[in-house]
């Protein structure tokens, strides 16, 4: 009763889904200046944190 030659969806959309070369070359570098400065960020913190403490203490007293 149904055929399913009337479903026919076509192998390429009208309108253009995929990403540029451009396109995610730019996010690929955004994300890997935003992962190093989250590392550098991370260390940098972890390495003070006993100086942060230690200023955070006296400036209280």
């Amino acid at each position: 009763m149904s055929h399913a030659s009337h479903l026919s969806v076509s192998p390429t959309p009208t309108h253009s889904s995929t990403m540029t070369h451009a396109t995610l070359y730019t996010l690929a570098n955004s994300l890997g200046i935003l992962a190093m400065l989250t590392v550098v960020g991370y260390h940098f913190v972890a390495v003070n944190a006993k100086h942060i403490s230690k200023d955070g203490d006296d400036k209280s007293s």
